[in-house]
């Protein structure tokens, strides 16, 4: 038996319509038009919307009203049912627990009544021993590092330099998920 976490947005939920969509009505909020094809490969390259932003030679004004205005709504009811488990996902999680591992659910979210309201559709609460819903800041990885060691936690499966900085920090095994918000490439490259 074996204690694992996962992160969940970009690695077990794919949720970059809902990451494209909201920074569309964001811009549109602000009566921007820009055609947003290179956005998610941009974040896969460990871009912000704030430094993609400035790649598009917005003014820093312009650029805060619409991070402050996507970073109000990321996590409203309706744009959160714009996010999709990855079909690997249930398979995971079900082997997982058939061998008894002890499975633990950490992510970093602002709204966590509307994060248990969607881990509850998704149909994914069964299968965690725990779950813990952190705050999204500058030192979620930090919060994150500290669950991982309070529980003895063996692996932890992320997609993202906050979850692999958590794991080193912590001295957990990390298991990189390429396929979510950040690429091999980027993760390959982050240090403590």
């Amino acid at each position: 038996m074996q204690n694992i976490a996962f992160d969940l947005d970009g690695t077990l939920l794919k949720s970059f319509i809902r990451h494209k969509y909201v920074l569309g009505l964001a811009l549109q909020k602000n009566n921007i038009s820009l055609k947003l094809n290179d956005l998610i490969e941009s974040k896969r390259n460990g871009m912000s919307n704030e430094k993609y932003l400035l790649s598009k030679n917005l003014d820093i004004k312009l650029i805060r009203n619409i991070c402050d205005y996507w970073c109000y709504h990321i996590e409203d009811m309706r744009f959160l049912e714009l996010d999709r488990l990855y079909v690997n996902s249930y398979n995971i999680l079900i082997r997982n627990r058939l061998k008894n591992n002890k499975l633990f659910l950490i992510t970093a979210r602002n709204n966590s009544k509307n994060c248990n309201i969607q881990i509850d559709k998704l149909g994914i609460r069964e299968y965690f021993n725990e779950i813990f819903i952190i705050p999204s800041n500058l030192s979620s990885y930090q919060s994150k590092a500290q669950i991982l060691m309070q529980n003895k936690v063996d692996y932890f499966i992320g997609d993202t330099e906050v979850d692999k900085k958590a794991a080193l920090i912590s001295g957990v095994k990390f298991i990189p998920c390429y396929h979510g918000f950040r690429s091999k490439l980027f993760l390959d490259k982050v240090r403590v």
